[in-house]
């Protein structure tokens, strides 16, 4: 019997280096390789392979090697506002890539399962109630982003449910998180205003949004618990069930900060596809697996601020 081993797509990005820290905690794994187009982030302490997720010639002897036990798909175009400019280069990342990845494996490692990330943008605009996990037709994205997640799991669902598990996590914060996610973009210009790089004025999109966030050390914990427990053909969120308004993460930074900052609303910065509300209900993950997020909003704000201050 082939040892087991998974493959992490992806596994250069901010997800990925979380990811194979904490399945080097847990001894299920014999072998971990990481796939990505930049492979210097991804540590020497893993199987490392610089490849194009779009371009299936540069993975494809890769996985008819190790026949890999799982395989976690996070490559993907995950910015919103880059897949609002470049919506093809999105959809041929995140529903073409996908495609002929499964197809790919599958004809070459059939006893590979998938563990696939998908997203809660996939909803749209919904009530502002805790959504348990939503059929696709009842799911309306509003941005190009949230069009290819969906367009995604519906291939999956018509196609490959039967080795894969589907994932939708609700935003997912942490040290490390590029510039483009909310809490990255403040947390960076309060760290320039305080050396002096920046004007003490931060600029900022819509504050009145509400978002449920999970740091992102509990979300790979969540990931590596579904790869034990999760069932196949099942679709799980990712949640902590509890909203908070950008403006309170805005204003919880900013206090952790003595210099004295102004804020300005900058137009550019604001989506008017944003949905107003949306918090997730994780009752299915938590029943599966008894995940349950162990870090709190404040530490992970603090430790954003504090990787932005480090980083010259």
């Amino acid at each position: 019997m082939a040892s087991p081993s998974i493959l992490i797509t992806g596994a250069g990005g901010f997800v990925g280096s979380y990811l194979i820290k904490e399945l080097q905690t847990r001894a299920s794994w014999e072998r971990i390789i990481g796939i990505d187009k930049e492979i210097d982030s991804i540590p020497d302490s893993v199987v490392r392979h610089k490849v194009d997720i779009a371009d299936s010639e540069t993975y494809v002897s890769i996985i008819a090697s190790e026949k890999p036990t799982w395989i976690i798909h996070l490559a993907a175009i995950s910015s919103v506002g880059f897949a609002i400019e470049h919506p093809d280069i999105t959809r041929a990342v995140n529903v073409d890539g996908t495609r002929t990845l499964l197809e790919r494996t599958r004809s070459i490692s059939p006893d590979t399962k998938f563990l696939v990330i998908s997203s809660a943008d996939i909803y749209g605009h919904v009530d502002g109630q805790p959504l348990r996990e939503l059929p696709l037709a009842d799911c309306h994205p509003a941005n190009p982003y949230a069009e290819s997640k969906l367009a995604m799991e519906q291939l999956i669902e018509k196609d490959h449910s039967d080795v894969c598990i589907r994932v939708r996590p609700f935003p997912h914060i942490g040290p490390g998180q590029k510039q483009g996610f909310v809490t990255a973009d403040f947390a960076s210009q309060i760290a320039a205003i305080e050396r002096g790089e920046q004007e003490p004025t931060m600029l900022v999109g819509s504050l009145d949004t509400i978002r449920d966030f999970t740091d992102v050390r509990d979300v790979v914990r969540a990931y590596c618990l579904l790869l034990e427990k999760g069932e196949l053909g099942n679709v799980y969120h990712v949640a902590s069930g509890k909203g908070t308004a950008i403006a309170d993460i805005l204003h919880e930074l900013v206090s952790y900060s003595s210099v004295s900052i102004a804020i300005k609303q900058d137009e550019k910065r604001v989506r008017p596809s944003d949905n107003p509300v949306i918090i997730g209900d994780a009752t299915k993950l938590y029943k599966q697996t008894l995940w349950k997020p162990a870090i709190s909003l404040s530490q992970s704000l603090r430790e954003i601020l504090d990787y932005w201050r480090k980083s010259e």
